[in-house]
């Protein structure tokens, strides 16, 4: 037996295996590694987020909010106002009531009530006498009489006035310590005679952005106007507010014995 001759050819055998070894470990570590696609998702969950920018985004500005000032003199009343109130309290509306300081003991609930609906309550005198023919400083007593009763039943501070008539001179405007609030839309409910022509006051471009309108509860067609006024312009997409919150709204600081007749 060659032993030379077999060695030669073990010794070739085992360098071809080798070879072939070393081959297929090369092959197997340069292959990508195939992981199944829930295993991947896993993977993938568990590692840390990396924190990203975001970019700010201004908000858009979105056009104001058309306001009107629904305003009631010579109350409170139990039948008038209480109507005028579920209207207001229907529509999610609100108004300012200015009232005659001695009606307010006799209708305390009504009081509290406009309060409660998120209601302005002003300053109309005691007795309803115009403001211009007070001697001395009886309308300044007038005035904090109506202010105490206010304070005393429905727990509120008056803030704002309405002269009575629409009369203001010199020492109206010296003597009232409050804002004086006027208007520019009457709707001349007091001498109506229907619905119908309460609302011709306001239809159409009759009305517009900042104005306050004038009524009064103290008339049963007053309430029935005003359960059709309210809705008429929410339509026209008004929204009812206070006085005091058209100015705020409209950025006008109200000062004592100045006049406003609007939001303008």
């Amino acid at each position: 037996m060659n032993y030379s001759k077999i060695r030669k050819t073990l010794t070739f055998a085992l360098q071809i295996a080798a070879i072939a070894l070393i081959a297929a470990i090369f092959i197997l570590t340069c292959l990508p590694i195939h992981v199944p696609y829930e295993e991947a998702a896993v993977a993938i969950a568990r590692e840390p987020a990396v924190a990203t920018e975001v970019p700010v985004v201004e908000p858009v500005a979105t056009p104001a909010t058309k306001l009107i000032a629904l305003s009631f003199d010579d109350g409170p009343t139990p039948t008038v106002t209480n109507k005028v109130l579920d209207s207001l309290e229907k529509y999610h509306a609100r108004a300012t009531f200015f009232v005659v300081g001695r009606q307010v003991k006799q209708a305390r609930s009504l009081v509290k009530r406009a309060v409660n609906l998120g209601c302005e309550i002003g300053n109309h005198t005691w007795d309803h006498k115009s403001m211009a023919q007070y001697k001395g400083d009886k309308l300044v007593t007038s005035l904090q009489k109506t202010v105490d009763v206010v304070k005393k039943y429905a727990d509120y501070d008056v803030t704002l006035a309405r002269p009575t008539y629409g009369v203001i001179n010199a020492k109206v405007k010296d003597k009232v310590s409050f804002p004086l609030v006027s208007w520019n839309v009457d709707t001349d409910d007091w001498k109506s005679k229907s619905v119908k022509q309460i609302m011709k006051k306001i239809k159409g471009n009759k009305v517009s952005d900042g104005d306050i309108i004038l009524m009064h509860d103290l008339h049963p067609l007053t309430a029935k106007a005003i359960a059709k006024m309210i809705p008429y312009l929410q339509k026209k997409g008004y929204e009812l507010v206070t006085v005091s919150e058209l100015m705020q709204r409209r950025g006008i600081d109200m000062k004592k014995g100045v006049v406003y007749y609007s939001a303008d």
